[in-house]
């Protein structure tokens, strides 16, 4: 479902509302708005279905890419561009557990998430914030002004 929302400083945006979406799923949405549509967005994800098995634990921990099957849970250890699996995780541990790693095409630090994860995410077009510059730092004052709002 998209909507129309409004953003600090008057910026405008549409809003992608999705539900029950894998977090692969959701950054695979994520990078091709942002590569192909110029235009700014806020994209939401709840997750309210009960957790299900992600991957046997027979099968080993594989960096996913975008490309396989979708995942049926929102559990995931979701890593930055350059994050390095091998220094940031147990990746035999998170593969005895079917936790799936997913990287996504932006920097960030590593995060695990799950159902009760709440997602949020900005894709601003060029210039739609003038006033932020896009550095960690004021990106963070900007967004907890957004939540502040909120």
């Amino acid at each position: 479902r998209v909507c129309t929302a409004t953003m600090a400083a008057a910026a405008s945006c549409l809003w992608l509302r999705l539900r029950n979406v894998s977090p692969l799923r959701m950054l695979q949405l994520e990078e091709a708005l942002f590569r192909v549509d110029r235009r700014s967005w806020l994209v939401t994800n709840q997750w309210d279905r009960p957790r299900q098995p992600l991957i046997s634990p027979s099968t080993s921990c594989a960096l996913l890419t975008g490309d396989g099957d979708e995942l049926s849970s929102a559990a995931a250890i979701v890593l930055g561009i350059s994050g390095n699996p091998e220094e940031l995780v147990d990746v035999g541990r998170a593969s005895a557990v079917g936790m799936p790693l997913v990287k996504r095409f932006s920097g960030g630090g590593t995060v695990v998430v799950d159902e009760g994860t709440l997602f949020v995410s900005f894709i601003c077009a060029a210039g739609a914030l003038p006033e932020v510059q896009p550095y960690p730092d004021p990106i963070l004052h900007w967004s907890a002004e957004v939540y502040d709002e909120a």
